[in-house]
């Protein structure tokens, strides 16, 4: 490890009253980064954000920002003396100043010619230059997220720490100020860590994710990575919708009710619990026929429309003994009817088994 990184904890652990927050967590964050700390609530993501940012003090533990040691033992630097900006859910933003005076507002440590030549830079940089003397009021809540964006980098902080920013936002929004704020943050150059509970968000905005449960980190790597190669069911779940069946190891084939396929190497013998992905199903028309998937027949139960794709309930067919329903995310323009019997392929690379 070197003073290079933005952001470094060694073994940090630490405790609210008896209740143990988070243990021995170690993980560090190279600038221009952008991590995101993704996890159920209450499993030590917020207080880990609130460690880095000097909030919350470790129990045991060390915090570097930028080379600098900020929390070991006793030695604990105030959040005010860190190289470190942070945005929050609400956005806290003054009702009573305008856009520019709410940016202008955290750089007293600027001199004063600059501030406001400053502030009008970084609102151009996220888009609201135009919008520089209305109130917090006026504006949709994109652009405030977007004004406390703003606030925060004009700071020129080493380490960004987002608390949730997006929950907020309607969700027809989400996307794309998530999109413009990943571009803000990439220009900036500096590391960022975000804390969410949402896999998507995660992978729309992450180089790196943290999934963390119980306090401790149970996955760590790509958004690629947890979608593809999941370590466990808990991790498989965190990135879109799944259905989980039994299932059995013999001579390094998984066999299943829908059907057999190589399991991963090194599996062992045994029974498995395999966790699906819905994108595993897929429905094509007969000339279309995908390679190297499973096929086998599906009768269909219920097809529609929803959210610019295609969600089919289906059984397979003949009937297996659990009478077990499944669901297909895919293409809106295939179209399929109730009650009818057709062909589905399985993309078992979307199927991953776990040990029971």
């Amino acid at each position: 490890m070197t003073d290079a990184q933005a952001l470094r904890f060694d073994g940090l652990s630490h405790r609210y009253g008896r209740t143990r927050s988070v243990r021995d967590i170690s993980f560090s964050i190279e600038p221009g980064e952008i991590v995101c700390l993704l996890g159920p609530s209450g499993c030590g993501k917020t207080t880990i954000l609130r460690l880095a940012s000097g909030l919350e003090s470790p129990e045991t533990g060390s915090i570097h920002i930028a080379g600098q040691c900020v929390a070991h033992g006793s030695q604990v630097v105030p959040p005010e003396q860190r190289p470190i900006s942070m945005v929050f859910q609400d956005y806290a933003l003054f009702p009573h100043l305008t856009v520019i005076q709410n940016v202008v507002f955290g750089l007293k440590r600027v001199a004063p010619k600059e501030r406001y030549r400053r502030a009008t830079e970084v609102l151009e940089r996220v888009g609201l230059s135009l919008s520089k003397d209305r109130f917090p009021h006026t504006l949709s809540g994109g652009q405030q997220q977007r004004v406390a964006l703003a606030r925060a980098i004009a700071l020129r902080p080493q380490l960004m720490l987002m608390d949730e920013p997006f929950s907020n936002l309607d969700i027809n929004l989400r996307f794309s100020v998530r999109e413009k704020t990943r571009e803000v943050l990439q220009s900036l150059g500096a590391a960022t860590l975000l804390v969410t509970h949402d896999g998507e968000e995660a992978a729309q905005l992450a180089d790196r994710i943290l999934l963390l449960n119980k306090g401790e980190i149970v996955q760590e790597g790509s958004p690629e990575d947890f979608y593809f190669s999941p370590t466990s069911p808990f991790s498989a779940r965190f990135f879109g919708e799944t259905i989980s069946i039994p299932g059995t190891i013999v001579q390094g084939q998984v066999q299943t009710e829908i059907g057999q396929w190589p399991a991963p190497a090194g599996s062992q013998s045994g029974e498995v619990e395999v966790v699906i992905r819905d994108q595993a199903f897929l429905f094509r028309e007969p000339h279309e026929e995908p390679e190297n998937h499973l096929r086998f027949e599906a009768k269909i139960h219920d097809s529609r429309v929803m959210g610019g794709r295609r969600v089919t309930e289906f059984q397979i067919a003949p009937a297996t003994p659990t009478h077990r329903t499944f669901r297909a995310f895919h293409r809106m323009t295939t179209r399929i009817h109730p009650g009818e019997n057709r062909p589905c392929w399985f993309d078992t690379r979307l199927a991953f088994p776990f040990p029971k």
